[in-house]
């Protein structure tokens, strides 16, 4: 249900250590297939630790000032 064939670029750098192997070859996954719900959680998880960093330096550049 949520596993489709790749059509098209994704944006493969952002799966990182184990993340790639869950979204592209799980087990589970015919060849050419994408786990999505994982992909969008990877994702998320990213995009989390980006915001994350970004807090901490805005933290330090107000310390500063």
């Amino acid at each position: 249900m949520f596993e489709e064939k790749i059509s098209g670029k994704l944006a493969t750098d952002l799966l990182v250590g184990s993340w790639r192997r869950l979204v592209l070859a799980a087990p589970h996954l015919e060849a050419g297939t994408v786990d999505w719900k994982t992909y969008t959680f990877c994702v998320l998880e990213q995009f989390h630790r980006m915001l994350r960093r970004r807090g901490d330096l805005c933290a330090e550049l107000l310390q500063v000032g």
